[in-house]
């Protein structure tokens, strides 16, 4: 579907009125991503710690929403289908650095930041075939999505889901069903499609999760917060 095709004024295809709909969640989904992260963020800075945040998950998630940008700015697919890639991996930059602010681990964190800036340029400035990014795409679904499974798992070795905050991942499931439908629409990429559809799933297990364990989450993130009190009178 061409805009063009839905901007003739005798125009009268209903697949206009889907393409539209599709830009609007396209928007709204970028527009949402600007903050998505901020919740997370701010119960991180309030803690003054990363309990139950897995640096593996983080990691894995920024590696797979960084190839996602680049694929989707080499393909030139419209902004509105990958926009909230480059917010992301944004926030997502911020919250490791956190997590190794708290933890004390000054050196990985300037390490991090040279090494993914250089990763930055590296996919989305030419330097990577189309063949070559599109091969890193593939293997960036099960990557990504992994991320999300290790952070389950981490949920459900220790019974608490620590600081991950609701609201935030409550908004990500969100923007993955969106996310469906706009690829659909907009995009003829299977692998953006197959890669929000395991994003939506994993997105589902780990709010049932926060859900589920939150009386336990809540006794253990009072409990650390008195300890740190005690640690500093």
């Amino acid at each position: 579907m061409d805009i063009r095709h839905c901007t003739h004024i005798q125009n009268k295809d209903i697949r206009c009125i889907g393409f539209a709909l599709s830009k609007v969640i396209g928007y709204a989904i970028i527009a949402g991503s600007t903050v998505v992260k901020l919740p997370q963020l701010y119960k991180i800075y309030n803690a003054k710690a990363v309990t139950g945040i897995s640096l593996i998950s983080l990691l894995f998630a920024l590696v797979g929403i960084t190839i996602s940008l680049g694929f989707n700015i080499v393909k030139q697919y419209p902004f509105s289908t990958w926009g909230e890639s480059m917010t992301l991996s944004f926030q997502y930059s911020v919250i490791i650095m956190l997590y190794f602010y708290y933890t004390k681990r000054l050196a990985y964190l300037l390490f991090f930041l040279l090494a993914y800036i250089a990763l930055v340029i590296y996919l989305t400035m030419g330097y990577l075939s189309q063949d070559g990014l599109t091969m890193l795409a593939v293997a960036s679904i099960p990557a990504g999505q992994l991320s999300k499974a290790i952070q389950a798992m981490v949920n459900f070795y220790h019974g608490h889901t620590g600081v991950l905050s609701k609201l935030t991942v409550g908004l990500e499931w969100l923007g993955s069903i969106g996310r469906i439908y706009t690829t659909l629409l907009e995009t003829d990429s299977i692998i953006l499609l197959a890669n929000f559809i395991i994003d939506a799933a994993c997105n589902t297990i780990l709010f049932l999760q926060i859900i589920f364990y939150r009386k336990v989450t809540r006794q253990i993130l009072t409990t650390q917060q008195n300890k740190d009190i005690s640690n500093t009178i």
